[in-house]
């Protein structure tokens, strides 16, 4: 076509590899042609084998590839296509991939022989000539390919990543918000069961002498206790599970919406002092309304027995929750906030349903 300077077939394929539980990402390229395009993805054969990127027994890895398969250049890889397995020599490394990025190529013709893909391409990877302008020949290449064909830009695929991922971390924070929440339910119910329990103890240190706002901040120093030992177990367990996860699944948890890439865990000590309080604030929080009932008992009535059932009785009025649940309502029809929207309207729905749902356990 007119206004084209460089046309790159491509074959992309998730190979499977024997004892991994994921794929690895492997490309066919044509080596001459992508160097002008992705010169990123050309590899760096040894200085005595200049043509092992032609052979049809040889792979180039990753850093990141090799260092999940423990192998190195020169040892022999084998991957899984249809019912046989293909020895595959490492022939060398991927020196330019982004960091944590597994990736696997292979010369093109080699790929399509040797995975039964004679004749068939991916994606063809375009570079214009100066002057011509890439949305009018998108439009025009989409014309002429028809429906069959997806003509699309580089950014476009980076967008659609980059929104997807945000959506992605947005859900997983709203469910974070759920867990806090039903914590601090959890917290507000044993809290309540304890001093329910020990109204007589606490009548009887009132008759002693104790005043009202000892107790009630001996019963929230509980409450804080409680809020910073689970803060810290919790930080402590979800940075290993999430290790764990990362490990065994990737960033995706086994989704596939990133193949390719693995992410690496970062510690960071604001957003871990921020859990931190949130999850001790939310513990007190929890305990303050057993607090105040616990010091605004009357010593004479809280000595006898039988008074418990009435204790927490003004917190048994339901119109908090039928509010809360009214305002749920209404924000599953609210628009996308931010633009935040994902390219499936499941996992936008999905969102919805979250921020609907944390909104009720609050």
């Amino acid at each position: 076509m007119a206004g084209v300077e460089v046309a790159a077939p491509v074959l992309e394929m998730d190979v499977s590899v024997p004892g991994q539980r994921t794929p690895i990402k492997l490309l066919g390229i044509d080596t001459f042609v992508s160097a002008a395009i992705a010169p990123d993805l050309i590899p760096v054969p040894d200085a005595d084998k200049p043509f092992d990127m032609l052979m049809a027994d040889t792979v180039f890895l990753s850093p990141a590839a090799m260092q999940w398969l423990s192998v190195a250049a020169g040892d022999t890889l084998t991957l899984v296509s249809g019912a046989r397995q293909l020895k595959l020599r490492v022939a060398g490394s991927l020196v330019r991939t982004r960091a944590g990025q597994r990736l696997a190529i292979m010369d093109i013709g080699s790929a399509q022989w040797q995975f039964a893909q004679l004749g068939r391409l991916s994606r063809i990877d375009i570079r214009l000539m100066p002057g011509v302008s890439r949305e009018a020949f998108s439009q025009q290449l989409q014309q002429t390919l028809g429906p069959a064909f997806i003509a699309t830009q580089a950014q476009d695929q980076d967008q659609r990543t980059a929104t997807m991922s945000r959506a992605y971390r947005v859900n997983l924070n709203v469910l974070a918000l759920v867990a806090l929440f039903t914590g601090a339910f959890l917290v507000f119910s044993t809290q309540a069961l304890s001093v329910l329990r020990r109204r007589p103890q606490f009548a009887l240190l009132r008759t002693l002498g104790v005043t009202r706002g000892q107790l009630l901040w001996q019963v929230v120093v509980e409450g804080m206790l409680l809020g910073i030992t689970g803060s810290v177990l919790g930080l402590l367990m979800g940075y290993a599970l999430a290790s764990a996860a990362l490990s065994l699944f990737g960033g995706d948890l086994g989704g596939g919406y990133f193949p390719g890439v693995q992410p690496h865990m970062a510690f960071s000590p604001l957003a871990a002092l921020t859990f931190f309080v949130a999850g001790t604030g939310v513990a007190v929080l929890g305990s303050l309304s057993p607090a105040l009932e616990a010091a605004r008992a009357r010593p004479a009535a809280a000595l006898k027995a039988g008074g418990e059932d009435l204790a927490l009785s003004p917190l048994s009025t339901p119109w908090p929750a039928l509010v809360m649940l009214s305002m749920g309502a209404v924000f599953t029809l609210l628009p996308p906030v931010a633009g935040l929207r994902s390219e499936e309207h499941t996992s936008e729905l999905q969102s919805r349903v979250d921020i609907s749902y944390a909104v009720f356990c609050l």
